[in-house]
């Protein structure tokens, strides 16, 4: 949600609520390191379950970890930009981006000039990020746009499995 905040809005409309493309890019880099530190210690988290809760593991399929791994990666990527982001905060770089993305949106033909004067970090957490949603329909990420709102206000449910490996006690 940060990203489609912080690069699809116009510079203009950020102008007009008395945000320069500095403060702009403060913000951003502010509120992304918040997040991007709570999401990492999760990510790590997930991943550690993943591959240690013998239940999990048992019941995933090896893209699950697969995509973990990579979201995990590109998020990593962002961080890894963020020493760039403070080094150039004058909001040109991230206004840049923010062109680009809007006219990813609009299919605009001429983007590919713009990225030229962009740190290649960026450029590989935007390769990255278009894989990411090439990846989506495949895997189990696709549920974050397919699950029904009402999912969300189910009631509780509890999942039994039969533990299959346990010994017959009548032998």
């Amino acid at each position: 949600m940060g990203h489609a905040a912080g690069l699809l809005t116009p510079p203009q409309l950020t102008e007009a609520l008395g945000l320069s493309a500095h403060a702009h890019q403060l913000l951003a880099v502010g509120a992304g390191s918040i997040f991007a530190f709570f999401a990492a210690i999760g990510g790590g988290g997930l991943i550690y379950r993943r591959l240690f809760n013998a239940r999990v593991k048992a019941t995933g399929r090896p893209t699950d970890l697969f995509i973990l791994v990579f979201v995990y990666t590109q998020l990593w990527l962002g961080i890894l930009g963020l020493p760039h982001s403070m080094m150039h905060s004058d909001g040109s770089t991230m206004e840049i981006l923010g062109q680009w993305c809007r006219g990813v949106l609009i299919f605009r033909p001429d983007l590919a000039n713009l990225l030229k004067p962009i740190p290649w970090i960026y450029k590989l957490h935007l390769v990255t990020g278009m894989t990411l949603f090439l990846l989506t329909p495949f895997t189990r990420l696709v549920h974050v746009i397919s699950a029904p709102i009402w999912y969300i206000f189910r009631p509780g449910w509890q999942i039994v499995r039969q533990n299959r490996h346990v010994a017959n006690d009548e032998t």
